[in-house]
C-alpha cells in the first residue's frame, strides 16, 4: 500500500512541492507586466509603392518600455499591407489602419497613400470638344481645335505629402500650376496663363484637371481650357483628355517647351485672330 502512496504523492508533485515550485511567466521588461502598446511608424503619409517598417513599443506597469514583436494587420490590404515583421507596403491610393497586437493589447495607425506625382512629365493632349459665345462664336474660333486635334504638353512637377505644384508648358507658354491630390489618388490643378497678341491680351485658364497615375508612371485624365481676350466679348471652352502623358524623370526640372506636336498658344493666336 505504501508504494502505491507514493506512486500518488509523485504524481501530485512531478516538479517537487512546496517553496520550489515555478511561480509563471516572467513580464518584462525588468518584472513588469503590459499595460499598453505604440505603433512607431514614423510617417502617416507613404507614397503609391513606397516600403517602410513599423515597430511596436510596449509600456509596463512598473514605468518601463521595450520593443516586442507582435502581429500586424491592414483594414485595407487594397491601399497598404503589412507582413509578420511590421513591413508596410503602399499597394494603392486611399486610406487604411495599421494595426499592431500584442499579449491582448492593440495600437492603431493611421496611414494615408498617395500616387507619386513628382518628377518631369511629358506627352501631349486630344481636343474632345469646343464652345463659344460672342465674338469668340462669331469669329469661328473653334474651328482652330477641330476633334481629336493632338497639342504637345510638359509638365515638372514637386510633391510635399498631397499638394502639388511646379511649371507646365504648352509650348510657349509656360506657366505655375498649382494643386492637391484627392483621398482617390486623383492631382487636381489650376493655372493661368496671359500672354499679348498685337494689341490684344489673352488670358488662359487651365481649369478643371482631374488625372490620375496607379503606377507612378502614366497619367491619365482630362482638363479644360477657358479662354478670355480683352477688347473681346464672350468666352470660350476647350474640353481636353490626355493621351499619351509619362513621366520621363523623377527630378521635378522646370518644364521646356515641347520638343514635338502642335504648340496650343499658336493655335489660340489664330483663333482669336478670326474675330
Amino acid at each position: 500500500m505504501w508504494r502505491k502512496a507514493l506512486v500518488v504523492i509523485l504524481l501530485l508533485c512531478p516538479a517537487g512541492c512546496g517553496g520550489n515550485s515555478p511561480s509563471g511567466p516572467s513580464q518584462t521588461p525588468a518584472s513588469g507586466a503590459p499595460t499598453s502598446v505604440a505603433i512607431a511608424a514614423g510617417v502617416d503619409l507613404m507614397k503609391l509603392k513606397a516600403t517602410g517598417t513599423f515597430g511596436l513599443t510596449a509600456n509596463y506597469s512598473n514605468g518601463n518600455a521595450g520593443s516586442v514583436q507582435g502581429t500586424w494587420r491592414s483594414d485595407n490590404p487594397s491601399v497598404a499591407t503589412v507582413d509578420a515583421t511590421g513591413r508596410v507596403t503602399a499597394t494603392g491610393a486611399g486610406e487604411t489602419n495599421i494595426v499592431g497586437e500584442f499579449q491582448g493589447l492593440r495600437a492603431t495607425q493611421p496611414l494615408r497613400v498617395v500616387p507619386d506625382y513628382q518628377g518631369r512629365w511629358n506627352g501631349d493632349f486630344s481636343v474632345t470638344g469646343c464652345t463659344a459665345d460672342g465674338d469668340f462664336q462669331r469669329g469661328n474660333f473653334c474651328a482652330e481645335f477641330p476633334t481629336p486635334d493632338l497639342f504637345a504638353l510638359t509638365m515638372g512637377l514637386a510633391q510635399n505629402r498631397d499638394a502639388v505644384n511646379g511649371s507646365s508648358d504648352f509650348g510657349d507658354l509656360p506657366g505655375p500650376v498649382q494643386g492637391s491630390i484627392r483621398m482617390s489618388g486623383h492631382l487636381m490643378l489650376s493655372a493661368t496663363f496671359t500672354f499679348p497678341d498685337d494689341d490684344i491680351v489673352v488670358d488662359v485658364t487651365l481649369t478643371d484637371w482631374e488625372a490620375l497615375t496607379t503606377d507612378n508612371e502614366r497619367m491619365t485624365g482630362r482638363f479644360a481650357f477657358a479662354v478670355r481676350a480683352s477688347r473681346l466679348q464672350g468666352t470660350a471652352r476647350i474640353e481636353c483628355d490626355l493621351r499619351t502623358f509619362g513621366k520621363t524623370s523623377t527630378t521635378p526640372v522646370a518644364a521646356q517647351s515641347p520638343a514635338g506636336g502642335r504648340i496650343f498658344p499658336d493655335a489660340v493666336r489664330r483663333a482669336v485672330r478670326r474675330r
